[in-house]
């Protein structure tokens, strides 16, 4: 395994078993905050609104099936949440890499997977000088977008066709979206401009506990392998963070630093920060869950909607048991763009026969 250059712990000396006041809010209002349906947008074309309905959520129609996660109101929902819960687990910042530090000026800017485009917008907000273009297999349906932020529909899976570099690439949450890695990391590398940047975010699935207190037969980790066991059998599997400095390293990337930050699944910690924080992952997974299992567990391993509303009971109670003092690793991995590739050194036999000529 990579080693992790930044590590942050969370004290579990006293665990605190009261609810916090965002937690008897959710509690009462779940019901109501994610059943929202999806709206539509009439300035898109007819043909990228098609989307697939399938157990009472709508999916992306173009590259129909490639990605797992659904595309309705309610995953909007999510995704803008937990962009906030991203950016205050960064203490406020929109990244760690130096695009990100006050004062700072950059040109052209790439946001992979951008999904509702929250990123995207509040960076080109934050830096008009910026030209900042967001991705996605699915549009963006933002009501007011800034004057230089733009959004495309494309399959980064896909060649890029990009004909100018770009100075900082921004990619969060695409596990299971990449099927290549090693193909998705080099074309950042590539459309890079020498000295650009890229940051990656992802979160480990499997759940953590660095006391030993989850048990190993928890419905939160059996959650995890199916997943897992179903993401296998599609040939999109959810990837571990931390090879991805390897990965990058081998991309030649240069000054690759590996950040480890960690979600608590609920408010158990007794430190004010990380108990908001948990506070706040318990929402998102609430309706997380749904959204990232639903279509791999009926799609591949043949459950119902129903089975597999029942079997998340279970793993929501996990995450609820404050005893366990459980969380989420959340990995963010940066890298430059040397502003001078290295030469790669002549064949001996070619040397040889320049000196015999």
């Amino acid at each position: 395994m990579a080693e992790i250059d930044h590590e942050v712990v969370i004290d579990a000396e006293d665990t605190d078993h009261s609810e916090s006041e965002l937690e008897v809010w959710y509690s009462t209002n779940a019901i109501q905050l994610f059943q929202s349906v999806a709206s539509s947008t009439t300035s898109l074309s007819a043909s990228i609104l098609e989307y697939r309905v399938e157990n009472g959520r709508t999916y992306h129609h173009y590259k129909d099936g490639k990605y797992v996660m659904p595309n309705d109101e309610t995953e909007w929902e999510r995704l803008d949440f937990q962009h906030e819960i991203t950016v205050y687990t960064l203490d406020g910042r929109l990244g760690v890499a130096p695009p990100n530090d006050v004062g700072s000026k950059v040109g052209r800017v790439l946001d992979l997977g951008c999904g509702t485009g929250s990123w995207a917008m509040d960076f080109g907000d934050l830096h008009p000088e910026s030209e900042v273009y967001g991705v996605d297999l699915t549009p963006v349906r933002a009501d007011f977008v800034p004057p230089n932020v733009k959004f495309e529909i494309d399959d980064l899976e896909e060649d890029w066709t990009y004909t100018q570099p770009f100075d900082y690439i921004h990619s969060r949450f695409m596990s299971a979206a990449i099927d290549d890695w090693d193909k998705y990391i080099k074309q950042c590398y590539d459309n890079l401009a020498p000295g650009g940047y890229l940051e990656l975010h992802e979160a480990e699935l499997m759940a953590k506990s660095d006391d030993g207190l989850l048990p190993e037969d928890a419905a939160v980790i059996k959650w995890v392998k199916l997943l897992n066991e179903a993401s296998e059998r599609t040939g999109r599997v959810f990837v571990s963070a931390p090879p991805m400095k390897t990965k990058m390293l081998e991309a030649g990337f240069v000054d690759v630093e590996l950040r480890m930050y960690k979600w608590p699944h609920n408010s158990w910690p007794k430190d004010e920060r990380y108990k908001k924080l948990g506070a706040w992952t318990l929402e998102n997974f609430g309706s997380a869950l749904e959204a990232t299992c639903m279509a791999a567990f009926t799609r591949v391993l043949g459950w119902t909607r129903d089975e597999v509303n029942v079997f998340l009971i279970d793993v929501r109670n996990d995450l609820k048991n404050k005893s366990y003092h459980s969380y989420c690793p959340v990995y963010c991995i940066t890298g430059r763009k040397p502003e001078k590739e290295k030469t790669p050194p002549v064949p001996q036999e070619e040397t040889e026969a320049e000196d015999g000529a």
